[in-house]
């Protein structure tokens, strides 16, 4: 088996480190770069236009409006009227149903994939992936490996969202078992309910001012990926997996809006790719810190009876790497979500340290990446791949 070069992929990681929003000229700069990278590894580039309308934070905070408006009802009809604390509780348990098919469909409607000579609408981002391809055994597996190599800054950190996310949505089922509790006739003070409903307040307002700029050199998030699928590019020919499967090597972009190049490209070959009986898709995303190996599950059919993130995991007991399991959460998505979303499972392979905190700041430089990481993300990798492909 070829060795994954953990240096160099480190070095071109490092080398693509700087602040790439999408839809800028540093984006498509980097874009190039990739671009010539896997067209020195030998491959052939397909260039996949797409194109879309920037609303994520729009729609985080008209979410976060939504919900803090049922959560108000509730708690000025405890003071002065139940019945509007029972429409309250009715309103927010239509808008838990309806709002992700909500914020689903907005941004469905908000993508599109097109060709590079189309005219770009008014208001709308242009930006593409980029594709290769290996020929191979038309009955062995498919692999494809991903990474997205745009960037983002926000006045949070990756981490910091996290954790206000999760700490809110505690507080939140807090607030809302002690309004039930005082609706039954339990003996709940209101104003242990109003303090609850203080402290939903306090942890979602840094929410509010979620803002997206372009300051974070995102080496973490995501040269370190980028420079994970590159190396892949270049030994895959020399790997005993080549000769019984095919590959894709993708680099998305947007995924930083709400994951949109990756949606794009899966609308794009969605037919053709739930026609694969051994789809396996690794998303590397976060892989070049020496902390902790993970994977983020897949989440749905897994392709011909064994499952990627279990193959990972099995991978690192066979190369002595600790691998985790670590579940998708609320404030957390990678383009791994745009096939499990089309019920094709993916898994994404990433490391984590207490550096993460650096993450959409302009403190995730490429100082952060450590060689150990990629190694030890490497070995996993090939070892699964090798596993898989029989």
């Amino acid at each position: 088996m070829s060795a994954f070069n953990a240096r160099r992929a480190l070095d071109f990681a490092t080398s693509i480190s700087r602040p790439r929003l999408c839809g800028t000229a540093e984006e498509r700069a980097v874009a190039g770069e990739v671009r010539r990278a896997l067209e020195g590894a030998g491959w052939t580039i397909e260039e996949e236009s797409f194109e879309f309308r920037p609303a994520a934070d729009s729609m985080l905070r008209v979410s976060l409006f939504l919900t803090h408006l049922g959560l108000a009802a509730i708690g000025v009809g405890l003071w002065k009227d139940v019945r509007l604390a029972w429409s309250g509780l009715a309103y927010l348990t239509v808008l838990v149903i309806a709002l992700p098919w909500l914020i689903r469909r907005t941004f469905d409607a908000t993508i599109r994939a097109c060709e590079a000579s189309d005219a770009p609408r008014k208001g709308w981002i242009r930006s593409s992936n980029l594709v290769a391809r290996s020929d191979g055994p038309a009955a062995g597996p498919l692999f494809v490996f991903m990474a997205h190599y745009d960037s983002k800054s926000q006045s949070l950190s990756l981490s910091g969202r996290i954790a206000l996310f999760r700490w809110a949505r505690t507080a939140a089922f807090g607030f809302l078992g002690c309004a039930l509790a005082r609706l039954f006739d339990a003996a709940v003070p209101l104003e242990v309910i109003a303090v609850a409903g203080g402290v939903v307040l306090f942890l979602s307002l840094p929410l509010y001012m979620l803002r997206t700029h372009n300051k974070s050199p995102g080496a973490m998030d995501n040269a370190s990926g980028v420079g994970a699928v590159v190396e892949m590019a270049r030994i895959w020919k020399s790997l005993a997996a080549s000769k019984r499967s095919r590959a894709v090597f993708l680099a998305v972009s947007g995924e930083e809006f709400g994951m949109t190049g990756s949606q794009a490209w899966v609308r794009r070959h969605i037919d053709a790719l739930r026609q694969e009986k051994r789809l396996r898709v690794l998303n590397f995303d976060g892989v070049g810190y020496a902390g902790a190996v993970w994977v983020v599950p897949a989440r749905g059919p897994e392709s011909g009876g064994v499952s990627m993130s279990d193959a990972l995991v099995a991978a690192g007991k066979g190369v002595g790497v600790q691998v985790g399991s670590f579940p998708p959460s609320i404030g957390l998505m990678t383009d791994h979500a745009s096939f499990t979303r089309a019920r094709l499972a993916c898994a994404t392979l990433l490391t984590h340290s207490w550096l993460a905190k650096r993450l959409h700041t302009a403190a995730d430089s490429a100082e952060t990446l450590r060689v150990e990481g990629f190694e030890k993300v490497g070995k996993v990798a090939l070892r699964a791949v090798e596993d898989l492909s029989r």
